[in-house]
């Protein structure tokens, strides 16, 4: 075969005219001026920040100094060595057409060009064929097959494969389930400094995964896995201080690890910081900040911030009263399940708080959280079975609640 190849013709994915620039970030997006390219934006850049990891494998590949103009060079490289089974070359080409930089995305190529370069014994390749089988990427799910290529990789030192089989192992997707084994792997991974690896060996070792629980090196991992940016890791580690697992505790910590973790969107921990700034644990309280965060949590869907967020607006915490705002969170918690929720909702519902009274409603939800363990509740679901308030008179079940509520602690004190 001829050396010389025919010029490569790319088109702006906008107007579909020739294109003479690429988004930089990326190297995907072509354009054919500067307007085309701020037109794409508003679609592209969610695609961009995904590709963009294509721009580093060529980076790694080629050297740090590639640039947006020798990418078509290096892709015909590429080419002239899978032609031969190089098998750097089949991977390289392999990652062009499983992220589409630089030609048409073909995650079925990528797949093949992924296999062939594996079968040469190329680690990266096998990682990457690994994934494919375990996500459906361009061939159909086979979680064996995935376990098959992860494990070759695993044994070869590829930290990201180590973690993968430990993942399978403690499923059991596609391997027979062993939490001692996959510990195995997660603690060898983490030899490496891997952040993911780190974490879950944190999680073994805190809930006795394959391994003594000892909260003292959960506590050391989630802090080596925190320190690397992991938010999980961020949020275990806030936690741990928190309670004093494994450590003394300390809530200024507590409140620094959470708030790290929730500036990297981590929803547990953006719920937890409004939990600190409202309660005063290791920060100041701070009502206005307290329902920001807890309001951030709720539109993320985090129950526990939903439910609150509607006591902030029932009571004026940190925002202005809005009843009918909080029957809205109240109830998109209580379909959530949550028993605090259906409680103030059925409250809602009974005496006509930011809605319409409706006992049979309310009945419903007073008994949603009954039977969810709300002692409140159960109290007030034996007082609607005992007057027919929004369901026929029961005196039986009447005194079955009554009985549950007093069981769960429900404080005739505060009867008139």
């Amino acid at each position: 075969m001829s050396d010389s190849q025919p010029p490569t013709t790319h088109h702006c994915c906008v107007c579909g005219k020739p294109s003479s620039l690429r988004c930089s970030r990326c190297l995907g997006a072509q354009y054919c001026d500067v307007s085309c390219q701020r037109k794409d934006w508003k679609s592209h850049k969610g695609s961009c920040k995904k590709a963009e990891g294509f721009k580093k494998s060529i980076e790694q590949a080629y050297g740090p100094q590639t640039t947006v103009e020798d990418v078509d060079e290096k892709l015909v490289e590429c080419r002239r060595g899978a032609e031969v089974g190089d098998r750097d070359s089949l991977f390289n080409l392999g990652v062009a057409y499983n992220t589409g930089m630089g030609v048409a995305k073909d995650q079925v190529e990528a797949t093949k060009l992924f296999k062939r370069s594996s079968e040469l014994g190329y680690v990266n390749a096998q990682y990457n064929l690994g994934v494919a089988y375990e996500k459906g990427h361009g061939v159909e799910v086979d979680k064996a097959e995935a376990v098959k290529w992860y494990r070759k990789a695993a044994e070869a030192g590829d930290a990201m494969s180590q973690c993968r089989l430990g993942y399978a192992l403690h499923l059991g997707n596609g391997v027979k389930k062993d939490d001692a084994e996959s510990f195995k792997w997660y603690l060898e991974a983490s030899k490496s400094g891997h952040k993911e690896s780190l974490y879950c060996v944190g999680l073994a070792y805190s809930l006795g995964f394959g391994v003594s629980i000892d909260k003292g090196k959960a506590f050391t991992y989630f802090k080596k896995a925190a320190e690397l940016g992991h938010s999980g890791a961020q949020s275990n580690l806030a936690q741990a201080y928190r309670n004093g697992d494994g450590c003394a505790i300390d809530k200024v910590s507590a409140f620094t690890w959470f708030s790290r973790a929730a500036d990297q969107g981590h929803v547990e921990s953006i719920y937890n910081s409004g939990c600190c700034y409202a309660n005063g644990d290791g920060v100041a309280i701070d009502k206005s900040a307290a329902f920001k965060f807890l309001k951030r949590a709720a539109e993320a869907g985090e129950v526990l911030a939903q439910t609150n967020v509607g006591h902030c607006y029932l009571n004026g915490n940190g925002v202005q009263v809005d009843l009918e705002e909080s029957v809205k969170w109240y109830r998109k918690a209580a379909k959530r399940g949550d028993a605090d929720a259906s409680y103030y909702l059925a409250l809602a519902l009974k005496d006509g708080i930011g809605v319409a009274i409706d006992l049979v409603e309310s009945f419903k939800w007073y008994k949603v959280a009954a039977e969810g363990g709300d002692a409140d509740a159960q109290w007030h679901l034996s007082l609607a079975y005992r007057s027919g308030e929004g369901v026929a008179i029961n005196d039986r079940e009447a005194d079955r609640w009554e009985k549950l509520a007093l069981q769960g602690g429900y404080n005739l004190d505060f009867e008139e």
